[in-house]
């Protein structure tokens, strides 16, 4: 879902961003380094829009794996 059509969907629908400087040492903030570290893979293909498009698949399930990985975690704290 695209980030407009879901703000617009329902007006309780909101974006909140948080400063997190990295000397917190949040966890997240390792997940998230180590596997943009962990995800290097050497160009496969010649064709530079075909590498391109596969590192732009490769960080979509990155990033949505971080936003499941994050709405559990709000969910456990909710609970709570």
């Amino acid at each position: 879902m695209k980030i407009k059509s879901f703000l617009e969907k329902d007006r309780c629908n909101t974006i909140q961003f948080w400063y997190c400087p990295s000397k917190l040492k949040w966890p997240r903030h390792a997940l998230v380094d180590e596997e943009v570290k962990a995800s290097y893979a050497s160009p496969i293909h010649p064709n530079k829009n075909l590498f391109l498009f596969s590192k732009k698949k490769e960080y979509n399930h990155l990033l949505e794996a971080w936003k499941l990985s994050f709405k559990n975690s709000k969910k456990r704290s909710s609970s709570s």
